[in-house]
């Protein structure tokens, strides 16, 4: 039998979910399967004294980058495919205007860089394309500079969005957030219907990577 997240065994859940087991499940395989795998390469382990990867920012970028259109999508219900860079803006946004101190006159600078070189550009060449530099200094998860260079640190890009994340869960877990709650369990449904069976994950309609 399948684990469904790396905490979470398939025996441990019934054949059909409710709407706070489907928001833990998600909870689950964001942080253990995504977020504090990137977390651990960019940071370390506390835990285990396994320290940071070097050199590893590109690959962490690789592993987060999806993360804001993962939020806009679930946070607006979106149930069909396509339509990634307007839902991408949308997470980034959330991202930038709950947990950075970023102006709001850098937010379309810094979305624009995300999306295009970032984002299109790790997924489709590998690599990050013009106007992007990654650095560990900045105490910052972006920072701009005057040529309008997006500098990206990813160590706490990643202690930021697991931030983000929570503060998403926290909504969700609110039964008074019905609107949220409803829109999330439509992205939900929509994705296990489209994922069918992933051998690697398990199998069945709960069986999906995110």
């Amino acid at each position: 039998m399948p684990w469904i997240s790396a905490s979470i065994h398939s025996t441990q859940l019934p054949p059909v979910l409710n709407v706070d087991q489907k928001i833990e499940l998600f909870k689950s395989r964001v942080l253990e399967w995504q977020l504090g795998i990137a977390d651990q390469i960019a940071n370390g382990d506390p835990a285990t004294g396994r320290p940071a990867i070097p050199h590893s920012g590109f690959a962490v970028l690789s592993i987060v980058v999806n993360y804001f259109e993962i939020i806009g999508k679930f946070r607006l219900g979106y149930d069909s495919t396509g339509m990634s860079e307007r839902h991408f803006d949308v997470g980034a946004r959330d991202v930038l205007e709950k947990v950075t101190d970023v102006r709001i006159e850098w937010f379309d600078r810094i979305i624009e860089r995300l999306y295009e070189p970032i984002r299109c550009g790790l997924y489709h060449a590998g690599m990050t394309g013009w106007g992007v530099s990654l650095s560990g200094d900045p105490l910052k998860p972006f920072n701009v500079n005057r040529d309008g260079t997006l500098i990206v640190n990813p160590h706490k890009l990643v202690k930021v969005l697991i931030q983000h994340f929570g503060l998403y869960v926290n909504e969700l877990t609110d039964a008074t957030n019905i609107s949220l709650r409803t829109n999330f369990e439509r992205r939900f449904d929509f994705e296990a219907f489209e994922a069918g069976v992933v051998p690697a994950c398990g199998s069945g309609p709960y069986a999906r990577r995110y």
